[in-house]
């Protein structure tokens, strides 16, 4: 799967540790914007809302406002994974708040120094690949 700017995506984003979607206030399904500046926005099919950082970045929220996330794009056979991280500010002395699944499924923003790991990568899983999966599982089923 590539990027190119503009480009409209829509569907989940799994989180490769858990195997787990961000789901964020029920928010399960996104729409996902890509720019030329490889930054994306995340807007939720079920409410319109965008997903954003909190003022003292340790969350995350839904806003009304198109917010724009840094990513750090790792092409993997036809997947798309990527990490999410709030673009760094004037005073940031050393790494990037990166969203990060928890354990419990929760999301928080967590600094990161270095690459990122498996539960700051999130793969994009569209629609047709959800049903390419589908109608695999099915087959192996018969």
């Amino acid at each position: 799967m590539s990027t190119r700017p503009g480009q409209l995506t829509q569907g989940l984003l799994k989180n490769l540790k858990y195997d787990e979607p961000l789901k964020v206030n029920g928010s399960d399904q996104w729409i996902i914007k890509f720019n030329e500046e490889t930054q994306v926005a995340l807007m939720s099919t079920e409410t319109g809302t965008y997903l954003k950082w909190d003022a003292r970045q340790e969350f995350v929220v839904m806003s009304t406002t198109e917010c724009w996330w840094n990513t750090q794009l790792l092409p993997q056979d036809d997947a798309l994974v990527l990490a999410l991280q709030v673009p760094p500010g004037i005073n940031q002395d050393e790494g990037l708040q990166t969203l990060q699944m928890q354990p419990d499924h929760s999301v928080i923003l967590q600094n990161q120094v270095g690459n990122p790991n498996e539960t700051q990568l999130w793969m994009v899983v569209t629609s047709d690949m959800l049903s390419a999966q589908i109608n695999v599982n099915f087959a192996s089923a018969q």
